[in-house]
């Protein structure tokens, strides 16, 4: 497999990760002003979960949301877990929805 490439698909409101050019998993999001709700994280590939895709895609995300002073909600149980996990992310304005 080659290196995995997130990206935002604008069209598609969702963040993708992309590998072998293939869509190997994704975050719905949307998108209401300087607000991005993160709606479900979903890895496509069977016998991908565990090998980091979906931290890189998140990652990514909350980078793109700092980087732009973007606010993050998330409804997403996922997302909601893997912030207390990563106290790095602290800065990033991140409200979770219940």
């Amino acid at each position: 497999m080659t290196d995995a490439v997130v990206r935002d698909n604008h069209d598609r409101q969702r963040y993708e990760i992309v590998q072998d050019d293939e869509v190997a998993g994704f975050v719905d999001y949307e998108r209401f002003g300087d607000q991005l709700i993160l709606v479900n994280t979903q890895v496509v590939f069977p016998g991908t979960e565990g090998n980091g895709l979906a931290s890189r895609m998140i990652r990514t995300v909350l980078d793109d949301a700092r980087a732009a002073g973007v606010r993050v909600a998330t409804v997403c149980p996922w997302v909601t877990e893997w912030l207390t996990r990563h106290p790095e992310y602290g800065d990033v304005e991140v409200r979770v929805i219940e």
